[in-house]
């Protein structure tokens, strides 16, 4: 998996060069928002799952599948661009009678993107690259790189703030310990919905 994404890092980064023989102007964009990850669930059932395995009840559960994002990017006058970003931050604080359990879970990514007509105030793209959680607590073993494909479109894209919207699917995983004996494999972000601002 590893040498799997050590290749596919080398791809983009020859993508990118290729990129600049092509186009010598652009500019950053700066897109801060705030997603909701479907999958996130997945991780807090393991953590109640495991908690009624142990014996106890949860008394009290907070949890957060919605946090803020920011995924800046470097876009030529072509439309092809490179960018990378994290977001959203998502947590889990389940209580016992006796005992309290948490986990968080934050997406990582890099990715290669395609705006469809990047000269106009608003314009569909594309985006797909390499996608990493940055994750921890109670249960969480280990993590897995994955892809990360998205769609969406921005607005007002001429004026010095506008905005869009994003659909994705990230399947980066995340391994959970299950009843103590075996792993169960979750994706927080398996999908997600994010609405934003561009700067």
């Amino acid at each position: 998996m590893k040498k799997s994404i050590m290749i596919i890092a080398a791809l983009m980064i020859v993508v990118l060069l290729l990129i600049c023989n092509f186009a010598y102007a652009g500019q950053w964009r700066f897109p801060v928002g705030v997603a909701y990850s479907t999958g996130f669930y997945k991780m807090t059932n393991v953590v109640e799952d495991n908690l009624h395995a142990m014996g106890y009840s949860v008394e009290k559960k907070s949890q957060w599948p919605v946090g803020l994002t920011f995924q800046p990017y470097y876009e030529f006058d072509n439309g092809l661009g490179i960018g990378g970003g994290f977001g959203p931050f998502m947590y889990l604080k389940a209580e016992s009678p006796s005992e309290s359990y948490s986990l968080y879970a934050m997406p990582v990514n890099l990715s290669l993107r395609y705006a469809f007509l990047p000269s106009s105030n608003i314009s569909p793209y594309i985006r797909s690259g390499i996608s990493y959680h940055i994750a921890g607590g109670d249960f969480v073993k280990s993590k897995e790189v994955g892809f990360l494909v998205g769609i969406g479109t921005e607005f007002f894209r001429k004026k010095k703030v506008g905005f869009g919207f994003e659909f994705a699917v990230d399947t980066s995983s995340v391994n959970m310990t299950k009843y103590y004996n075996s792993d169960k494999k979750v994706r927080p972000s398996e999908f997600l919905i994010s609405i934003f601002a561009v700067f």
